[in-house]
C-alpha cells in the first residue's frame, strides 16, 4: 500500500462501528463552536446516519469514510463522495490537534487516490481563513478561486402559513439524524428547504434567504428554528443585506488527480 515518509505509523482503515464514536467527536471539535449550528458534520446525531450506512453499505455508495489511527486512537478523519466515475469531492477532512502537520492529512488524501486510480479530478471546499489547510492544498496542486460568501439572518416572529408536504417523515429524520429536507409550498412556490440542527434554515438560494415571510411562516410548522443560512458568490440586495451576518467565506478548489499523486509520490 501507499505510504508517505513521515515520523508517524499512521494506519488508514475505513470507518467502522468501534471508530464511529470516537471520529465523530473528532469532527464536532474540529471546527469553531460558533459554526455548530451550520454544518452538518458537526450534529451529534450524524452518527445515527454513520451506523445506518456501516449496516447497509448501498444506502451511501458513493461515499467512502477513512479513519487515520495512531497508537489504537483516532487521529483523523474524512469524507470523501464519488461525483462520478472519474471526479471524486473532498467533503471534510480534519486532524487531532495534537497531530497535525505529521503528515496525516497526506495520508487521508493518498491512500483513497492510491486505491481509486480512475479518479482524474478532484474538489474540495476549503474556508479561507484556514491557512494551514490552504498551503497543503495549495502544494498538492489545488487551484480555483469560486469564493462563496456564507450568511446567517435570524428568522422573524413565527406566523402560520406554510405549508410542509412531507412534514411526518421530514421531522422523523430530523429528529434521528439532525438534519433534514423539507418540502414547502408558498403562494403557489414549491421549494425544498434544508433543515441543519433543529434551529437553523440552509438556504439554497438568495430568495429564499431574503424572504422573511416564508421565513417567518416556516417557523410557525416548526418553533425551533431561529436563524437561516445562506452560502453565495453573489452580493444580496441591499434591502435583505441589513438582515444578515456574514459569519465565515469558503473557496471551492479542483486538482488534477495525477498532480496530487505526483505532489505525494505516489506515480
Amino acid at each position: 500500500m501507499w505510504s508517505d515518509r513521515n515520523e508517524l505509523s499512521v494506519q488508514i482503515e475505513h470507518l467502522s462501528n468501534e471508530t464511529l464514536e470516537e471520529s465523530s467527536r473528532l469532527v464536532r471539535s474540529s471546527l469553531p463552536s460558533r459554526l455548530t449550528p451550520y454544518m452538518t458534520q458537526m450534529q451529534p446525531e450524524i452518527t445515527n446516519l454513520w451506523k445506518i450506512s456501516l449496516r447497509y453499505p448501498d444506502v451511501q455508495n458513493d461515499v467512502t469514510r477513512l479513519v487515520a489511527i495512531v497508537d489504537d486512537q483516532v487521529v483523523g478523519y474524512v469524507e470523501w463522495h464519488r461525483l462520478s466515475v472519474d471526479e471524486a469531492f473532498l467533503s471534510n477532512i480534519c486532524v487531532d490537534a495534537n497531530f497535525r502537520g505529521r503528515g496525516v492529512a497526506r495520508r487521508l488524501i493518498g491512500d483513497y487516490i492510491h486505491e481509486h486510480r480512475e479518479i482524474a479530478n478532484i474538489g474540495l471546499d476549503v474556508f479561507t481563513d484556514n491557512m494551514k489547510a490552504r498551503k497543503l492544498y495549495t502544494w498538492l496542486g489545488f487551484s480555483g478561486g469560486l469564493v462563496q460568501h456564507w450568511f446567517v439572518r435570524s428568522i422573524p416572529n413565527k406566523v402560520p402559513g406554510v405549508r410542509i408536504t412531507n412534514f411526518p417523515e421530514a421531522i422523523a429524520k430530523l429528529d434521528a439524524f439532525g438534519v433534514t429536507y423539507l418540502d414547502v409550498e408558498w403562494r403557489g412556490k414549491t421549494s425544498r428547504m434544508g433543515i441543519i440542527g433543529g434551529k437553523t434554515v440552509n438556504c439554497d438560494d438568495i430568495d429564499s434567504f431574503c424572504d422573511a415571510e416564508m421565513l417567518s411562516a416556516l417557523r410557525g410548522s416548526i418553533p425551533s428554528l431561529g436563524n437561516a443560512l445562506l452560502r453565495t458568490s453573489k452580493d444580496l440586495p441591499v434591502g435583505c443585506a441589513v438582515f444578515a451576518t456574514k459569519i465565515n467565506e469558503s473557496v471551492r478548489l479542483q486538482a488534477h488527480a495525477e498532480q496530487v499523486r505526483s505532489a505525494l509520490g505516489d506515480r
